[in-house]
């Protein structure tokens, strides 16, 4: 950058933003922009002057152009230095002795361009003409025979580098030799090699010398120090860059200056000028009588001169002994201090002040378990938006509800809860992984019992878990995430997922997930260690309830959910991106604190300078400086403002503040909150040698205090000592101390929590010592005392002393909030009356109120599971009996109900009567194929049922002095008979109902012709899983299974009457034994008195039935012949004859699609009647709004849903197409004998394309409104029926930009809002491109949306309807990958 006066130039720079209408002027020499004109005038002046200075060879009055280009040039003159050249002409440089840089410069030149040094590249001469690179191998320096006969007269520089540069002879090595293996070696004269031409001259001499001098103290040019360092020029010798004697450069004499322009004369001694005097003044004859005389005084003189002389050197060497002495000792005693001041151990430290007293935490949980509530509690409070903590705590995890999950057997509890909460994040992690990518588990095959050895390794954990992972799948149909998972089934559930946990998959999913969570394996897993490691926790949940086990168990239980969580790559991408965010906040943090060091400069050297500019104006300098110090504040406001918020984020989510001297740590726990200290940590090393006493002068003292005491210590008493150890410190002597320790010494050290030296009391090092594990700080004023207790020079509590200091507002907030009386019930306590009503309030809607199902609170765990379970199964026999959904396969079911409530399970019957699955084909579609012949389902012999848990190991041994001794849960005769018989009586209730009114996965009853994959044993296997459990959870998770197979909306209980569409009188409510309508026995026509014995069906079902007997008939029925009208007859008619056919049509698959489907209400069983029951739904859409009703068949539809569609509701009664159709067929069509009713479709089907399909209609109506209909209600289409709700999904419009769905289709077209075919093929084009944009290809909808399209592109070319170009290609392509979390 050129320099302006010799000072560095700082551009004009715009500190607010530019406006995009804003008229700026640009100066293109320097890129700046100005705003006003004036400005821009000058700086152009100002740029256009000479007055610029070269800043690399410092050449002046230039332009700024010109400095600029001398700077250029003056860079590729140094990029163009030899570098062979530079570290010589350096260690020259450093010879000199000048006060001139010209004079260095010259000196240094003059002496190098006529010699040639070691290492330097040259061009050498052998012939005379032809110049060839070489290199300089050795410098020969001429004999003294030589130098002898060489005379001396020259130049005065040839005296200073003596001997002459010709005279030197250079051993160089040939270059460019013809022989590529042999090097020419040769001696040549300085005439015969030169250096390149422009290599090196003056000029570049000059200038390169500039960039590495500077000034010294003397005024002398020197070397930069640094340089001289690093190129390590000071340990050089001259040998090694050339031969002979080191040259001898001239010194710059210093000319003293004379006042008055006069010349300084030199004063004359005493003794010339007595002579001189005397010779003027005496007669010659008498000067040999005064010689005498005047010898003995000069004599005299002399002597005296000699000894004042003498004085004034002593005087001297003993002011500068004594400068050096205090130099010395203050650079002592400076290093004295600074060592004192670094950090160090803090037992070390002689300044140490006492530490407060904290109050300890005394909880219903022992003091060793308290670490991992705090940990578990701040997991869920960090993870809260992943755990839906919301759904299971609205109120959030508290220590009381901790405490009341550990210690308390509460069925529903806060424990079953919790494990709840971290069960389904771990399954909705499981299921996000799956659907990012193909994590199947391996098939496992059976393991035999000698095949697995008691102590259980790795590899056998894996393949067990292997093995247990498909037990779900096979024993209840559905996969582990999705059994039933409340209160009563959580405990094996919990089983279940330990069991399974470390399961193996597929290789590349295991390539993936190695990838993704950093480095896991299936060995890696929690719950495989756990198995392992502690297997009569599995072993107890086997038979008993998780909440009774110890607290111990159940902390281990959560902790190993907890690390499961942070297996997954999405728990660690939320961990990495809270460490990248505390990083960024103190790169920002030291970032603020540099700016906010350079403007406290800059403030400083502002104030400065308008001191020195604005002396004469004092109040304008008042004035000024009151304007600088109000923006200096109004800056350092906001950047504290600034510098807080980041102190805020770096410190959120830290919970460890630090430690203090005894290695006690300090955590901020914010679910709580407060702030405790742990003192648990296990204490490495052994005790100090010596006691470190405390010092009461080095206690909070400032810097002259402890200079004053340092100086009195070290310096005059003149003994050096250890800064750190005290004077008196004693010292051990055979593990003892010796007599001259103080007798408070060991107190001191014990209350100032410092090392006594002694392993039994020493309060650091000992493991003898008792500790209070846990404890909190109580109030603010603790807070204060550990403050000003902490050291800011020991290593540990240094840290923690910035700790507190930087986040002391956030500290104190968590203090006010501490709830000291639960975490210590002996502190009382002041509560407001607004408090005690909130308190009051909160208890009573306590939702763990009922914790034990309803039971007393006194009852134990296994009696609350067992009536509670007793009663569930009694209270679905009887819905299942009074519903009509079946019976029990018993003697006397009012005997067998009362033998189950009073227990006696004993006396129950216990025969299991299994009711046989027949496979059969109702389908509408195989009405003309050969009737099915009823087939009994072959059943498979079922192996022998496996426990997925049987084989755990040998269960390790505890340690017997532990306070708690876990006590292993062993079931006991009386409770495997109760688990028994109510698993029996399940296993009962569930074969006494019909397989028709069970669901999947356990039943068949809505199992289509094409699944194949269903499992038809599934329900034998469910009860062989059912009769070999072993505890109430275990049938619990069987009930639940079987209560949502069950098909609870056919029962007779909640059956609606299909003629007077009311629910009243059950009890003389008739069931179709077909189609499970209600019928009241006083509705039906003829009326009924009782129930008929045996089957009984409704009209419709008997109606289908009969068609389906003449259908299975051997004697096929003929069919009737019937005269066809021409084309150009009737045209107009069987267009509405062929819209007829098609709603007719539609009407029967929509008939056949509700058939299958299953009833949850009694509004969709409505749309399965016939047309003579009015509905108050439209028959097109089925959905309501404002309806218009037919006049013949009172059937409602919307106006835009009508054939043609409405504009607007008719005054008039409306007849819809459905009933005007059927009035002209009948009046047109007429029996005929050429004709058959194949024919006359036929001749519809082809006037509805004469019509419909014709080219010159670029819109064609009722074929889209035919295509929409069967797409619509295509199986597959649900997904893509209406618009996606944002509630639903709510990442959805973020990636599509541009909804479509094939309601709003249909919508538009009803509207008129099509004028092409295209246009429509375009929106539902956008439908499918949507749905494979958002999802993946192994989601369900992007599933549905493949099949959907090609039933599409199949019915559209049926229909004569012209496909885009989009759906002329194949398969769609499958979506890219996302990575979506859960909002």
């Amino acid at each position: 950058m050129p320099l302006l006066k010799k000072k560095a130039f700082e551009k004009h720079t715009i500190t607010e933003y530019l406006r995009d209408e804003e008229e700026v002027f640009y100066c293109e020499i320097t890129n700046e922009i100005f705003r006003d004109y004036e400005e821009f005038s000058e700086r152009m002046f100002l740029y256009n002057s000479m007055v610029w200075t070269c800043c690399m060879t410092g050449k002046q009055n230039l332009t700024y152009q010109e400095a600029l280009e001398s700077e250029d040039n003056a860079r590729q003159s140094l990029k163009e230095f030899p570098l062979e050249l530079r570290l010589p002409i350096l260690y020259l440089a450093s010879k000199t002795h000048r006060t001139s840089f010209a004079d260095m410069a010259d000196d240094v030149f003059y002496y190098v361009k006529d010699r040639y040094f070691i290492g330097e590249n040259l061009e050498t001469s052998f012939t005379g003409n032809k110049w060839k690179d070489s290199h300089v191998l050795q410098v020969i320096a001429p004999t003294d025979e030589i130098l002898k006969s060489v005379p001396k007269n020259g130049t005065k520089m040839d005296h200073h580098f003596w001997p002459p540069s010709n005279l030197f002879k250079y051993e160089i090595e040939h270059l460019d030799a013809d022989d590529n293996d042999i090097s020419e070696i040769m001696i040549v004269d300085c005439n015969q090699i030169r250096r390149r031409k422009g290599s090196f001259n003056r000029d570049k001499c000059k200038l390169f010398l500039k960039q590495y001098v500077e000034h010294d103290s003397k005024g002398m040019f020197i070397i930069k120090p640094l340089v001289i360092d690093e190129l390590g020029i000071a340990k050089m010798k001259f040998d090694q860059i050339f031969d002979g004697p080191a040259p001898d450069f001239a010194v710059t004499k210093r000319k003293e200056r004379v006042p008055n322009g006069k010349k300084k004369m030199n004063q004359e001694s005493l003794a010339k000028f007595l002579t001189k005097m005397n010779g003027e003044n005496v007669s010659p004859k008498s000067k040999e009588k005064n010689s005498e005389k005047h010898a003995n005084l000069l004599e005299q003189m002399k002597k005296r001169e000699e000894e004042f002389k003498l004085k004034q050197q002593l005087k001297e060497v003993e002011k500068l002994a004594i400068k050096k002495k205090q130099k010395q000792d203050s650079i002592r005693l400076n290093n004295i201090i600074r060592k004192w001041q670094q950090p160090k151990e803090d037992t070390e430290l002689e300044n140490q002040q006492k530490l407060p007293l904290f109050t300890p935490v005394k909880t219903k949980v022992p003091d060793k378990y308290f670490g991992d509530i705090l940990m578990i509690m701040e997991f869920v409070e960090s993870f809260s938006k992943l755990l839906s903590t919301k759904d299971f705590f609205p109120g959030g995890i508290n220590l009381e509800l901790m405490e009341r999950a550990l210690t308390e057997k509460e069925i529903a509890g806060p424990l079953t809860d919790l494990i709840q909460l971290f069960l389904t994040a771990l399954f909705n992690v499981q299921d996000e992984e799956s659907g990012q990518y193909r994590t199947a588990i391996e098939n496992a095959a059976d393991i035999k019992d000698e095949d697995v050895s008691e102590n259980l390794s790795l590899t056998e954990g894996t393949r067990l878990a292997t093995m247990a992972s498909s037990w779900s799948n096979k024993h209840q149909g559905l996969p582990l995430g999705r059994l039933p998972l409340y209160s009563v089934t959580v405990s094996e559930v919990l089983r279940l997922h330990l069991l399974a946990s470390g399961a193996r998959i597929n290789d590349t999913g295991a390539r993936w997930r190695y990838a993704q969570r950093g480095g896991y394996t299936s060995e890696d897993d929690p719950g495989l260690h756990l198995r392992l490691n502690q297997p009569q926790i599995l072993k107890a949940l086997a038979t008993h309830n998780v909440v009774e086990l110890s607290i111990r168990n159940k902390l281990q239980i959560l902790s190993c959910l907890m690390n499961q969580l942070l297996t997954y790559a999405d728990v660690r991408d939320i961990v990495e991106e809270r460490l990248e965010k505390n990083k960024q906040f103190r790169s920002d943090l030291k970032a603020l604190q540099l700016v906010e060091k350079k403007r406290d400069q800059e403030y400083m050297a502002t104030k400065l300078k308008m001191q020195k500019e604005m002396k004469e104006d004092q109040q304008g300098l008042k004035d000024a400086l009151e304007k600088l110090e109000r923006e200096a504040e109004r800056k350092q406001v906001e950047n504290n403002r600034k510098i807080a918020k980041l102190m805020k984020g770096m410190y959120e989510g830290q919970p460890f503040l630090g430690c203090d001297r005894t290695f006690r740590k300090y955590l901020r726990i914010d679910s709580i909150p407060g702030i405790f200290i742990n003192d648990e940590e296990d204490r490495s090393g052994i005790c100090n040698d010596t006691i470190c006493i405390q010092n009461p002068e080095l206690v909070k003292a400032n810097r002259q205090q402890l200079l004053k005491y340092m100086r009195k210590l070290y310096i005059d008493t003149d003994k050096l000592k250890s800064p750190t150890k005290s004077p008196r410190s004693p010292k051990k002597v055979n593990g003892t101390l010796n007599s001259s320790l103080p007798p408070d010494a060991v107190d001191n050290s014990s209350e100032l929590l410092m090392c006594t030296t002694d392993p039994q009391t020493c309060r650091v090092h000992s493991t003898t010592v008792s500790r209070v594990r846990w404890s909190f700080v109580q109030d603010e004023i603790q807070l204060g005392e550990l403050e000003n207790g902490l050291n800011n020079r020991g290593l540990r509590e240094a840290e923690l002393l910035q700790a507190i200091q930087n986040d002391r507002e956030r500290l104190e907030n968590v203090i006010s909030q501490t709830p000291a009386n639960v975490l210590n019930p002996s502190i009382e306590v002041k509560v407001d009356d607004d408090q005690k009503l909130t308190r009051n309030i909160k208890k009573q809607k306590d939702r763990y109120e009922d914790s034990n199902l309803g039971y007393p609170p006194t009852m134990s765990p296994e009696e609350v599971l067992e009536n509670a379970l007793l009663d569930n199964i009694l209270e679905m026999e009887e819905k299942i009996f009074a519903g009509s959904l079946g019976s029990l396969g018993v003697k006397n079911r009012d005997e067998w109900r009362q033998q189950l409530q009073n227990k006696k399970f004993d006396e129950m019957e216990k025969t299991i009567v299994k009711r046989e699955r027949v496979k059969s084909s109702k389908s509408k579609k195989d009405r003309n194929s050969r009737p099915p012949t009823p087939e009994l389902v072959v059943k498979q012999e079922l192996k022998e049922y496996q426990d997925p848990g049987r084989f755990l190991g040998a269960t390790l041994t505890e340690n017997d002095s532990d306070s708690e001794v876990e006590n292993r849960l062993q079931p006991v005769d009386n409770l495997r008979k109760s688990v028994s018989g109510l698993a029996i009586a399940l296993a009962q209730v569930a074969q006494a109902v019909d397989h028709k009114y069970l669901k999947k996965p356990l039943g068949s009853g809505d199992v289509g012709k094409n699944d194949k994959k269903h499992d038809y044993q599934l329900l034998d296997k469910w009860q062989q899983s059912l009769l070999a459990s072993t505890s109430y959870s275990q049938v619990f998770l069987h009930y639940g299974t079987l209560d949502s197979c069950v098909r609870w909306s056919r029962s007779a209980l909640l059956a609606r009457c299909r003629i007077c569409r009311r629910k009243k009188d059950s009890e003389n409510m008739l069931l179709c034994d077909n189609c499970n309508l209600g019928h009241h026995l006083y509705c039906l026509k003829p009326k009924l008195t009782s129930v008929p014995k045996g089957d009984w069906f409704c009209d419709r079902c008997k109606k289908e039935k009969e068609k389906e007997a003449k259908l299975l008939s051997p004697e096929p029925t003929p069919t009737k012949k019937r005269r066809i009208f021409r084309d150009e007859d009737v045209e107009d008619e069987e267009v509405v004859e062929s819209k007829s056919v098609v709603d007719d049509s539609v009407s029967d698959n929509m008939d056949e699609v509700e058939d299958n489907s299953e009833e949850e209400s009694s509004t969709e069983e409505d749309q399965q009647e016939d047309g003579d029951v009015k509905f108050d739904l439209c028959k097109h859409c089925g959905s309501g709004g404002e309806l218009i009703t037919c006049e013949k068949c009172t059937v409602c539809w919307h106006i835009e849903c009508c054939d043609p569609p409405l504009r607007r509701a008719p005054r008039a009664p409306w007849t819809c197409a459905a009933c005007k159709g059927p009035v002209k067929k009948e009046r047109r069509r007429e029996p005929s004998e050429s004709g058959s009713e194949d024919e006359i479709s036929s001749a519809n089907r082809r006037s509805h394309r004469r019509e419909d399909m014709r080219e010159d209609l670029p819109l064609h109506n009722a074929a889209l409104q035919e295509l929409l209909v069967e797409v619509m209600r295509h199986p597959d289409a649900w997904a893509f029926i209406r618009p996606v709700q944002k509630t639903e999904v709510p990442d959805y419009y973020t990636v599509i930009t541009k909804p479509m769905d094939f309601g709003t289709i249909k919508y538009k077209l009803n509207m008129g809002e099509y004028r092409q075919d295209s246009q429509l093929m375009e929106d539902a084009v956008l439908v499918f491109e949507n749905c494979n944009t958002y999802n993946d290809t192994d989601a369900e909808v992007y599933k549905c949306g493949v099949r959907l399209l090609k039933f599409f592109e199949k019915r559209a070319k049926e229909l004569n309807l012209k496909l885009p170009e989009e759906m002329t290609s194949d398969d769609p392509k499958p979506p890219k990958k996302k990575r979506r979390t859960k909002c």
